[in-house]
């Protein structure tokens, strides 16, 4: 069963506990306590379809890494402490996961604990489908309780394997749960990466009511995330460094949002504003977005340069796939919203510019090449190139789908 089994018992090997046992200076021969067993729970996951690569990592990383930090602090230090190794041998500490009894042997540090971030890159490129991903957030946890740490990057490339794998609901459980998964939301290339996809499902489902629907509720919820949730705010400036707003402020993000919601009204209402979503993030947008400023004038420009904030924007080929749904919001959001259909068409104009600028120097990449013209090529199908339908839905994405009939989104 994936993710976090019900209930998990530590204790010696002959039943006793094993719980602070150096509260004071041990004497070498003094017997275990005995006290109550604890009660935790530990991360389990569900490799019964996954492929042998994917169990073998995941496998080595809840044995070495994962179930020891669920130890005592002073047992974890005996199992790496020679002068300890017959005491573990002789009276080996357990943990009793449903049934299931695992013995821990002492360990050397050098020798017996895995170099972590290897292991989680290859349980990661052999995550293929939604089912091998319901293991992303029970392997956060616990890589979280083991105090293991991983570069920001991680998240970026966590993102988009999912999204190839019909799995962005894994993804948003572990958005969601930021204080146990640490999967932080606090730079701008995650944030965008994960809202193009979300914005790309919903084209190339053809613009669907379930689809946009679901498209607009992540995408509300991750603004709500950004503002709310201090776990996914930027890290603070260091003193002289460029000054960025907070993400849930910044234009391109909140682009994404106001997109979705002036498709579902253009989509699926006849251009009407229902609830008042389009003019309520239209105005939003507006106030913190400069006119005449474009995505890669939004901010100084150092910002764009190598390992900056930014600098995602400003590899060749990678521009138009974030810029295309910001620029066809701002359009659709016009038809629904006339008042205010100036200031978004300049806006939008201006990001155009942007992409036509990066298509006369360099080469789209393929996801670029399959967004733009899903948006704005009217020679093109509605809708980036299909690969087959995934075999396997998620649970949340087929019991969204059975939506049929529009319905009022209340005002945020």
């Amino acid at each position: 069963m994936s993710g976090i089994s019900s209930r998990s018992v530590l204790r010696a090997r002959s039943g006793r506990t094993w719980e602070a046992l150096f509260k004071k200076p041990p004497v070498q021969t003094r017997c275990l306590h005995s006290t109550p067993s604890r009660q935790v729970e530990i991360p389990s996951f569900d490799t019964t379809r996954a492929p042998l690569e994917l169990k073998e990592a995941l496998n080595t990383l809840r044995s070495k890494i994962i179930l020891p930090s669920y130890l005592s602090p002073e047992t974890q230090k005996m199992l790496f402490r020679p002068k300890h190794k017959k005491r573990i041998e002789a009276d080996p500490p357990t943990i009793e996961i449903n049934d299931e009894v695992i013995q821990f042997a002492p360990m050397n540090r050098l020798k017996d604990l895995p170099a972590m971030k290897p292991l989680v890159n290859a349980a990661i490129n052999n995550m293929k489908s939604a089912s091998d991903f319901q293991n992303l957030r029970p392997l956060l946890d616990g890589l979280r309780h083991a105090h293991r740490t991983l570069p920001e990057y991680m998240w970026t490339r966590m993102t988009r394997k999912a999204a190839l794998a019909n799995a962005l609901p894994s993804i948003m459980t572990c958005v969601q749960h930021v204080d146990k998964t640490h999967f932080k939301l606090n730079q701008s290339v995650t944030v965008n990466e994960l809202l193009g996809y979300i914005q790309q499902k919903a084209v190339d489902k053809e613009w669907g009511f379930p689809d946009l629907k679901r498209a607009l509720g992540r995408t509300r919820m991750i603004l709500e995330l950004l503002e709310t949730e201090l776990l996914h705010k930027r890290s603070p400036d260091e003193p002289g460094a460029v000054k960025y707003p907070s993400l849930h402020q910044d234009p391109q993000i909140q682009a994404a949002r106001l997109h979705m919601a002036a498709a579902m009204a253009v989509r699926h209402y006849k251009g009407k504003d229902k609830g008042g979503l389009v003019e309520k993030y239209a105005r939003e947008l507006l106030t913190l977005w400069p006119r005449n400023k474009g995505l890669l004038t939004f901010y100084p420009k150092e910002a764009y340069e190598n390992k900056m904030p930014m600098y995602y924007l400003t590899v060749p080929g990678n521009f138009t796939w974030y810029a295309a749904p910001v620029a066809h919001g701002l359009k659709l959001a016009a038809q629904v919203v006339p008042e205010l259909a100036p200031q978004l068409l300049s806006r939008a104009k201006t990001v155009e510019c942007e992409i036509k600028d990066e298509m006369r120097k360099h080469p789209l990449k393929a996801r670029s090449r399959a967004m733009y013209d899903a948006l704005f090529n009217p020679e093109k199908p509605l809708g980036a190139p299909k690969a087959p339908k995934p075999a396997e839905e998620s649970a949340e994405e087929s019991a969204e789908e059975s939506v049929e009939e529009p319905v009022k989104e209340p005002v945020a």
